[in-house]
């Protein structure tokens, strides 16, 4: 559970590309990604559950070495608060499927005021 983090099993942000009008989701906002056409979150999930440190998740983590408070530590703490579980009960309950939170980002395109959508 060392490196747990509640956003690729509970969370899913979705946000517009700017340039393509296309949307796009992802577990995190901090995700740092090479090529998002190729992101799988399962794929994520699977080095979570072998116990590495993600490239993608590379932020969260540099922040942990500089003695900062990641987006992983607060996102944690957050959920656990807002469910009422503690950290090591949102652990075992990770593979449930139940989206708990969702994120969505407009962008300066959109901003949700027209009566088209």
């Amino acid at each position: 559970m060392k490196n747990f983090c509640v956003n690729p099993y509970y969370n899913l942000n979705l946000s517009p590309n700017d340039d393509t009008m296309q949307g796009y989701a992802t577990p995190c906002t901090s995700l740092d990604l090479d090529n998002l056409a190729t992101f799988k979150r399962q794929d994520l999930i699977k080095k979570f559950e072998q116990g590495y440190q993600p490239k993608e998740c590379s932020r969260c983590w540099t922040d942990e070495r500089n003695g900062s408070e990641s987006k992983r530590q607060a996102d944690n703490k957050i959920l656990s608060a807002w469910t009422n579980k503690s950290e090591q009960t949102l652990y075992e309950e990770r593979h449930t499927q139940q989206l708990l939170t969702f994120q969505y980002m407009p962008s300066n395109i959109c901003n949700l005021a027209c009566k088209m959508c």
